[in-house]
Protein backbone atom coordinates (compact mmCIF):
# COMPACT_ATOMS: atom_id res chain seq x y z
CA UNK A 1 0.00 0.00 0.00
CA UNK A 2 1.31 3.42 -0.92
CA UNK A 3 1.20 6.00 1.88
CA UNK A 4 2.16 9.65 1.78
CA UNK A 5 2.52 11.36 5.17
CA UNK A 6 2.92 15.10 5.70
CA UNK A 7 3.38 16.68 9.16
CA UNK A 8 3.20 20.46 9.45
CA UNK A 9 3.59 22.83 12.38
CA UNK A 10 1.15 25.69 11.95
CA UNK A 11 -2.37 26.27 10.70
CA UNK A 12 -3.72 24.13 7.85
CA UNK A 13 -4.70 25.56 4.47
CA UNK A 14 -8.40 26.19 3.96
CA UNK A 15 -10.82 26.40 1.08
CA UNK A 16 -12.88 29.37 2.24
CA UNK A 17 -12.81 32.67 0.38
CA UNK A 18 -10.56 35.19 2.17
CA UNK A 19 -12.43 38.02 3.88
CA UNK A 20 -9.64 40.58 3.35
CA UNK A 21 -6.12 40.98 1.91
CA UNK A 22 -4.47 39.96 5.21
CA UNK A 23 -6.41 36.69 5.29
CA UNK A 24 -5.66 36.11 1.60
CA UNK A 25 -1.92 36.42 2.30
CA UNK A 26 -2.25 34.15 5.35
CA UNK A 27 -3.94 31.45 3.25
CA UNK A 28 -1.24 31.76 0.59
CA UNK A 29 1.46 31.27 3.24
CA UNK A 30 -0.32 28.21 4.70
CA UNK A 31 -0.52 26.67 1.22
CA UNK A 32 3.15 27.37 0.52
CA UNK A 33 4.24 25.83 3.82
CA UNK A 34 2.20 22.69 3.07
CA UNK A 35 3.67 22.44 -0.44
CA UNK A 36 7.20 22.92 0.91
CA UNK A 37 6.71 20.11 3.44
CA UNK A 38 5.47 17.79 0.70
CA UNK A 39 8.52 18.53 -1.47
CA UNK A 40 10.95 18.17 1.46
CA UNK A 41 9.69 14.75 2.46
CA UNK A 42 8.29 13.33 -0.79
CA UNK A 43 10.50 14.63 -3.60
CA UNK A 44 9.94 11.36 -5.47
CA UNK A 45 6.16 11.33 -5.09
CA UNK A 46 4.19 9.51 -7.77
CA UNK A 47 0.61 10.47 -8.60
CA UNK A 48 -1.80 7.89 -7.26
CA UNK A 49 -4.16 6.72 -9.97
CA UNK A 50 -6.65 4.64 -7.99
CA UNK A 51 -9.11 5.43 -5.23
CA UNK A 52 -7.70 7.45 -2.34
CA UNK A 53 -8.24 7.82 1.40
CA UNK A 54 -7.30 10.98 3.29
CA UNK A 55 -6.55 10.90 7.01
CA UNK A 56 -6.30 14.36 8.53
CA UNK A 57 -5.50 15.00 12.19
CA UNK A 58 -5.56 18.60 13.38
CA UNK A 59 -4.09 19.84 16.65
CA UNK A 60 -5.91 23.12 17.14
CA UNK A 61 -4.87 26.09 19.27
CA UNK A 62 -5.51 29.48 17.70
CA UNK A 63 -7.57 29.18 14.54
CA UNK A 64 -11.31 28.95 14.01
CA UNK A 65 -11.73 27.39 10.54
CA UNK A 66 -14.28 24.61 10.34
CA UNK A 67 -13.43 21.06 9.37
CA UNK A 68 -15.08 21.20 5.93
CA UNK A 69 -12.92 24.16 4.88
CA UNK A 70 -9.78 22.45 6.19
CA UNK A 71 -10.52 19.18 4.38
CA UNK A 72 -11.36 21.05 1.17
CA UNK A 73 -8.21 23.16 1.31
CA UNK A 74 -5.95 20.17 1.84
CA UNK A 75 -7.73 18.05 -0.80
CA UNK A 76 -7.43 20.83 -3.40
CA UNK A 77 -3.71 21.31 -2.81
CA UNK A 78 -2.98 17.58 -3.09
CA UNK A 79 -4.63 17.43 -6.51
CA UNK A 80 -1.95 16.90 -9.19
CA UNK A 81 0.62 16.31 -6.43
CA UNK A 82 -0.52 13.14 -4.64
CA UNK A 83 -3.41 12.13 -6.90
CA UNK A 84 -4.66 13.17 -10.30
CA UNK A 85 -8.08 14.48 -9.28
CA UNK A 86 -9.81 14.91 -5.94
CA UNK A 87 -12.69 12.84 -7.36
CA UNK A 88 -10.45 9.88 -6.49
CA UNK A 89 -11.03 10.52 -2.79
CA UNK A 90 -13.44 7.85 -1.58
CA UNK A 91 -12.74 7.96 2.16
CA UNK A 92 -11.92 10.80 4.53
CA UNK A 93 -11.05 10.38 8.19
CA UNK A 94 -10.82 13.71 10.05
CA UNK A 95 -10.04 14.21 13.72
CA UNK A 96 -9.10 17.22 15.74
CA UNK A 97 -8.10 17.95 19.27
CA UNK A 98 -7.25 21.02 21.31
CA UNK A 99 -3.54 21.59 21.72
CA UNK A 100 -1.03 24.14 22.93
CA UNK A 101 0.15 24.68 19.34
CA UNK A 102 -1.32 24.48 15.85
CA UNK A 103 -0.21 21.40 13.94
CA UNK A 104 -1.67 18.96 11.44
CA UNK A 105 -0.84 15.59 9.94
CA UNK A 106 -2.10 14.42 6.55
CA UNK A 107 -1.85 10.87 5.28
CA UNK A 108 -2.83 9.85 1.76
CA UNK A 109 -3.40 6.18 0.96
CA UNK A 110 -4.28 4.41 -2.24
CA UNK A 111 -7.14 2.02 -1.44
Amino acid sequence: MIEIKIEVDGKPPTKQTPADPKEKEDQKQRKNIFLRKIKENHHDIVLLEGNVRLDIKVHRNSFKNDSANIVGGIADILQNIAYINDKQIKQIHYTEENSDKDRYIVKVFEI
